[in-house]
């Protein structure tokens, strides 16, 4: 009887893991587009099993936010349904969106190369703003770093001609400052020279 006892653990373990793994993977997708784009959707990676429809409608919306990131910036969710556990999503792709150019519009090259910038890099690639996003945070970090921190960016001239967009940037950097003394309020004996020092803050600098 003890020797029937760990086998028939073991065996209940196994059904357990084999029914919670079935439990798991309850709703089917299945995701169709337009003639000629599922071929797009396909280069994605994405779960075709889920737990719950919450997490699979949330999946599904992360497939669109994945497409638009990929310069598909019309991409939507066209339906969305659910019988019998099989759900099934149909997506609108779109035409992809390309950069014909960005150009560093009035900021000088120098400035470009300290942070790595190259306009033939944006040439015929897919529009992500979020790599745009990116260069701007750069350079206003960049600026702020040097005594601009009131320093403004934006997109100038920007033109969208048969999917395909062109722009340049335009900064303002603002009034320089400058740092003037510093003054140490309250009861601490410590030198203002010394503080100067220890912060690597000059007079003069900005």
């Amino acid at each position: 009887m003890s020797r029937l006892i760990p086998r028939f653990l073991s065996l209940s373990i196994l059904l357990f893991i084999c029914f919670t793994s079935n439990a798991q993977q309850n709703y089917q997708l299945s995701v169709n587009s337009e003639p000629g784009s599922e071929v797009i959707i396909n280069k994605f990676k994405f779960n075709k099993a889920f737990s719950d429809s919450t997490r699979m409608k949330s999946s599904v919306m992360e497939l669109v936010q994945l497409l638009q990131s990929e310069g598909y910036l019309l991409a939507y969710l066209e339906s969305f349904s659910i019988a019998q556990k099989q759900a099934n999503a149909r997506i609108y792709v779109g035409s992809r969106f390309e950069w014909l150019a960005l150009t560093g519009g009035n900021i000088t090259p120098s400035l470009f190369r300290k942070i790595g910038f190259h306009d033939r890099l944006y040439q015929g690639k897919p529009f992500k703003y979020s790599e745009v996003a990116k260069v701007q945070k750069e350079i206003l970090d960049y600026a702020e770093q040097n005594g601009f921190p009131f320093a403004k960016l934006s997109l100038d001239s920007l033109k969208i001609d048969n999917n395909k967009f062109s722009a340049a940037f335009n900064f303002e950097e603002g009034p320089l400052i400058i740092f003037d003394s510093i003054r140490v309020e309250g009861n601490a004996k410590i030198k203002a020279k010394f503080l100067g020092k220890y912060l690597g803050i000059e007079m003069g600098e900005p």
